[in-house]
C-alpha cells in the first residue's frame, strides 16, 4: 500500500495539469466566440471535467502505482478528449476526399493509438518520468500564446477576425449631427421582403404594409436592396456604412458568421452617434450592447454549446449521433416557437420601454425581430401554427405560402408596433423598418437577385423630413438619411450586391 501513497503536491500538480489542458482547450473557442463568450456559463462545464479527470487519474496511479506513468496515462486522455476535434477537422481539410476523413476509419484508429499508447506507458519504467513534462509545456506555451491573441482581442487590437471592413482608414466626420438630435429607431425585420419583389417573383400581394405606414407618414423605398443576403453580413454592412471584405465568400465558415457578428458590436455607427453625444441600445440575439436577450434564441451563439461539441464525445454525438438516435422534430420546432415566441415579446416592449422613457441624451436602439423569418410561426390570422405543420413547409410552393400567410400576421404586428413608437415619441424620433434581405425560399434552386430585395420604410420627422432616394442599398441607408435630412456629408459606397457561399462539406 506504501507504493499506492501520494503527497497533496502530487494531487494539486495533477489538477494543473487538467486545468491546463482544458485552458489551451478552451482559449481558441472563447477566441473565435469573444465578445460572446459567456465564461459565467462554462464553469459547470470546468468543473465536471476537473472532477471527472481527476478521478480518471487516481484510478490510472492505482492500475499504474506510479505518479509520472499515471500522469502521462492522464495526459494522453486529455489529448484525445480536448484535440480529437481539432485532428478531425484539419484532416478533412486536407484531405477532403479520403477515407483518412472518415470515422470508419478514425475511431478504430484511435482505438488501436490508445491502446498502443497505454502499452508503452505501462511496460515503461523510468523513461516515461519526464515524458508527461515535455507536453506539459509545449500546452503552457500554446496557453500562453493563446492568452496573448486574447489580451489583444480585449485590447481591441485584433478584433476584425476573417471578415473586414473595404475602407480601413475611412473616418466620418464627427461634429455635431444637428442642434437638436432625434432619437433613432433601427427595427431589424429579418427576412422581410420588398412588395414589389414578393408580387413579382412570388405572387404575393404585401401593397397593405406599404400603404399602411405611408398613411402614417413613413417613406417607403420601393427598390431598396440589401448588400448581402446573409443577416450577419447584411447587418454588420448597414451598421459600419460601408461594403465588407470577405477572402472566404465563396467558401464561408462558421468563423465567417462570428467575425461579422464582432463588426456588429464595434460599428461605425454606433462610434459616430456617440462622437455626437448619444447612447446606444441594442435588443438583439446578435449584440451584447446595452441589454442582453431574456431568452436565448438558436441565433444566438453560446460558447457552452461549442466548448461541449468540440471534445471527443460531443464531435462525435454531433457528427454522427443520428445514427444512434433521432430527436423528436416536433418536440425541438415546439421548444424554438417557444423561445422566439418569448424573445419577440421582450424585444418589443424594452424598444416600447425606450420610447416611453426619460433619456438625458439622444439615442439610438437597434431591436431586431424574426417574426417574417422561417420558422413561419403564425397563419393568417395570427395563431400559432402546430409544429407538425410547420415541418410540411418543404417545397417552393408550400414555403411561398406560408410565408405569404404569416407575412398578414407580421403587417398587423409591424402596423402596431409603428403606431406605438410614434405614439410614445411624439413623432419627434427617426423609425427605420427594414428588412435584412429579401425572401430565400429556394436555395437548392439557386441563388437569385430578389434575395437582396428587403422592405424599406424610413419615417423622419417634420423639421427634418426631406424625400430619400426611391433605389438605395443598406450600407448607404444612413448616410443617405444624414445627408438629406441632417446636413451632414457622409461619403456613399457603391451600392454592390455581393453573393456569398457556404462551404459545401463532401
Amino acid at each position: 500500500m506504501k507504493r499506492l501513497a501520494f503527497s497533496a503536491r502530487d494531487l494539486l500538480l495533477v489538477f494543473g495539469v487538467i486545468l491546463l489542458f482544458m485552458v489551451a482547450f478552451a482559449l481558441p473557442i472563447i477566441r473565435s466566440y469573444y465578445p460572446f463568450s459567456d465564461i459565467a456559463d462554462c464553469s459547470g462545464f470546468l468543473s465536471v471535467h476537473l472532477l471527472l479527470f481527476g478521478i480518471i487519474w487516481l484510478i490510472l496511479r492505482m492500475v499504474t502505482h506510479s505518479n509520472d506513468r499515471s500522469r502521462l496515462g492522464l495526459v494522453l486522455l486529455l489529448i484525445v478528449y480536448f484535440f480529437f476535434s481539432a485532428f478531425h477537422d484539419a484532416v478533412n481539410d486536407l484531405f477532403p476526399d479520403s477515407f483518412l476523413k472518415r470515422y470508419k476509419f478514425q475511431l478504430p484508429a484511435l482505438c488501436v493509438f490508445l491502446t498502443i499508447g497505454f502499452y508503452i506507458i505501462l511496460r515503461s519504467g523510468s523513461r516515461s518520468a519526464g515524458a508527461w513534462r515535455y507536453f506539459t509545456v509545449v500546452v503552457m506555451i500554446f496557453s500562453g500564446l493563446q492568452l496573448i491573441q486574447l489580451f489583444g482581442q480585449i485590447l481591441g487590437k485584433n478584433n476584425s477576425g476573417t471578415v473586414g471592413l473595404q475602407s480601413h482608414s475611412r473616418k466620418p466626420e464627427s461634429g455635431s449631427v444637428v442642434e437638436k438630435r432625434p432619437d433613432i429607431y433601427l427595427i431589424i425585420v429579418d427576412e422581410l421582403a420588398g412588395s414589389s419583389s414578393l408580387q413579382r417573383y412570388y405572387g404575393i400581394d404585401n401593397s397593405s404594409l406599404d400603404s399602411g405606414l405611408a398613411e402614417k407618414g413613413f417613406q417607403v423605398l420601393p427598390h431598396s436592396r440589401s448588400n448581402y443576403y446573409w443577416t450577419h453580413f447584411s447587418v454588420a454592412s448597414l451598421l459600419n456604412m460601408d461594403l465588407l471584405e470577405v477572402p472566404g465568400r465563396k467558401a464561408l465558415v462558421y468563423d465567417d458568421y462570428l467575425s461579422a457578428m464582432r463588426l456588429m458590436q464595434n460599428n461605425r455607427l454606433m462610434n459616430y452617434l456617440g462622437n455626437n453625444d448619444y447612447s446606444f441600445y441594442a435588443y438583439s440575439s446578435f449584440m451584447e450592447k446595452g441589454l442582453r436577450p431574456a431568452v436565448r434564441t438558436s441565433f444566438q451563439p453560446r460558447l457552452l454549446t461549442a466548448l461541449k461539441e468540440n471534445t471527443l464525445p460531443g464531435k462525435i454525438l454531433k457528427d454522427i449521433g443520428f445514427h444512434f438516435w433521432e430527436s423528436d422534430p416536433v418536440k425541438t420546432l415546439y421548444s424554438q416557437q417557444q423561445q422566439l415566441e418569448a424573445y419577440h415579446t421582450w424585444v418589443k416592449e424594452e424598444t416600447l420601454r425606450s420610447a416611453g422613457g426619460t433619456h438625458k441624451k439622444p439615442f439610438m436602439v437597434y431591436s431586431h425581430l424574426f417574426i417574417a423569418h422561417e420558422p413561419f410561426l403564425h397563419d393568417s390570422l395570427g395563431a400559432l401554427r402546430l409544429p407538425e405543420l410547420q415541418l410540411r413547409d418543404t417545397t417552393r410552393a408550400q414555403k411561398v405560402a406560408a410565408y405569404g400567410s404569416n407575412l398578414q400576421y407580421v403587417n398587423r404586428e409591424l402596423s402596431s408596433f409603428a403606431d406605438s413608437l410614434l405614439q410614445r415619441t411624439n413623432g419627434a424620433a427617426i423609425i427605420i423598418i427594414a428588412g435584412d434581405h429579401g425572401f430565400r425560399p429556394e436555395f437548392d434552386q439557386g441563388y437569385g437577385m430578389q434575395y437582396f430585395d428587403n422592405f424599406c420604410a424610413v419615417y423622419l420627422p417634420d423639421p427634418i423630413r426631406r424625400p430619400l432616394p426611391d433605389s438605395t442599398t443598406l450600407v448607404n441607408l444612413f448616410p443617405s438619411i444624414f445627408n438629406t435630412s441632417l446636413g451632414q456629408k457622409l461619403p456613399l459606397m457603391p451600392d454592390s450586391t455581393i453573393f456569398l457561399y457556404d462551404k459545401v462539406e463532401k
